[in-house]
This record gives C-alpha cells, structure tokens and sequence, in this order.
C-alpha cells in the first residue's frame, strides 16, 4: 500500500504545469484565430485602411498563425500575403520596424517552396520594398534587415527569377550586403549563395557582365575571405561564386582570384 506521501507525489505528478497550461491556451487562441469567424476580421484589420495600431496589433498576432504549417494554405487563399507585403511597403513613420520585421518573417514562411506565391508578392511590389529596406541608412533593426534579405533568398532560387533580380539592380545590393553582417554572419552567405544562383541561371553574355559588375565591389577579396571561415556552407558558396568567375569571368580577374586563392591556401 502507497504511503500518503507516495499518493501525494503521484497525485502532483498528474498535475500540468504551468508551462503546458499557457502551451494550451495558447493553442486554443490560436485555433479559435483560425477558425471562418475570426480569421478574415484578423486579416481586415492587417489592411492599410486601418488606424496604424489596429494594423500593427493584427500583424503581430497573424505571425503567430504563419509559423503553423497546417494553416499556410488557408492563409494564402484568405489574402495574408497581400496585407503582409502593403505592410513591408509601408513607409509611414508610425509603423514600428520590429512590426515590420514580423511581416518579412511571414512573408517567408508563406512563400517557402511556393513559385505561384513568389510570382505574387512580385506583382504586389514587393522588390521596391526589399530594395529600398535592404540599402537603407536610416533603418536601425538588423533583423528586419535580415528577414527581408530572406525573401530575397527565396525569391532568388526559383527560375526565372533571377533574370528579374538583375534587371531590378540586385547584384549591387546583394554585393554590397555581402560584404556587412549587421552581427549575423549568415547574411553573406545568403547574398553570395543568391548571387550564385543568379549568375548560373542567366546566359554566358549576362553573366559576364554580372561578373564584371562585381569587381566594383572587390567581391574576389570577399571570396578570398569567405574561404577562410569555419562555416562550411560559406566556404562552399564562396567556391561557387570562383568557379563561376574561373568559367565566365575576365582573365584579369580571374588571375588575380587565382593569386588571392593560393595565398589562401598557403
């Protein structure tokens, strides 16, 4: 027979703690914003027409709902994407870049292994946007930074969008963000992996120009760089972008890559 103390014991580990109690409510919101009755007042009240604190409310708490697989899908037919990309474009001073950042995050989330979507936010305008944050000087939040880079990245991988990155003038930003890491160093690997990307995925002639393009962003110094980290994906990325310039790119430079590469490897 259990002693009072042993029942007591049992009796407290069958308790929730209050951990797995928030975990459940929680969840029940979140549901219960998923649900026909909720989520398109939520989405209402994402859109520009709204007083700018019931739109920044609402998409804060519409990241909560993308980062669920199980309701991307629903989300994109209610019209998620279009009130999250109005809210990256938006430039009015009262809109907090931290809100700002919570739209790129779902934006990527809602566009991952989507082209349709991509084609979307495309058409949307959302490449005015990303331009426009990404070279910013006056915008403080390495995050939203690094969240737009993101759509960058993923806008970048799927054909053909790599030739409307270049005629939109991305190969100088992803060039000149290579080089700053706002204190996240996956940020050049993501600019050189979509430079890459975009190189391989245009003809010899374009590239070329691609290329030469490039060394007026000492790009071969930030390859020789990148091939020294301890990160191996940007070791293989910066290989990448050598072999692409040792294929297609001017004897000059490539010498001097070649030159650069050894001192490396010496």
């Amino acid at each position: 027979m259990n002693t009072p103390v042993e029942r007591n014991e049992k009796h407290n580990d069958k308790k929730p703690t209050e951990e797995s109690k928030i975990n459940g409510a929680v969840k029940i919101i979140l549901d219960r914003a998923m649900s026909d009755k909720y989520l398109p007042k939520l989405i209402d009240s994402c859109k520009k027409d709204k007083p700018m604190k019931t739109q920044m409310r609402a998409i804060s708490a519409l990241q909560l709902l993308t980062r669920r697989d199980g309701n991307r899908s629903t989300l994109l037919s209610r019209g998620a994407l279009e009130v999250l990309v109005d809210a990256l474009k938006c430039t009015d001073p009262e809109m907090k870049e931290s809100v700002q950042r919570y739209a790129a995050v779902s934006i990527c989330d809602l566009i991952q292994m989507s082209d349709i979507s991509k084609y979307y936010i495309i058409d949307l305008g959302i490449l005015d946007a990303i331009k426009r944050i990404l070279t910013s000087a006056t915008i403080r939040n390495n995050e939203l930074k690094y969240w737009t880079l993101m759509i960058l990245y993923q806008i970048s991988r799927s054909e053909p969008f790599p030739k409307v990155l270049v005629q939109d003038g991305f190969v100088a930003v992803l060039a000149k963000m290579a080089r700053i890491t706002y204190g996240n160093t996956n940020m050049p690997k993501f600019c050189i992996q979509s430079l890459v990307r975009i190189i391989s995925n245009v003809d010899v002639v374009e590239a070329k120009a691609i290329l030469t393009e490039l060394l007026d962003y000492n790009v071969i110094d930030l390859i020789s760089i990148s091939l020294r980290s301890e990160d191996l994906e940007l070791v293989y990325w910066a290989a990448g972008l050598m072999h692409e310039f040792v294929l297609k790119g001017k004897k000059g430079a490539n010498m001097v890559l070649i030159l650069n590469v050894s001192h490396v490897a010496g």
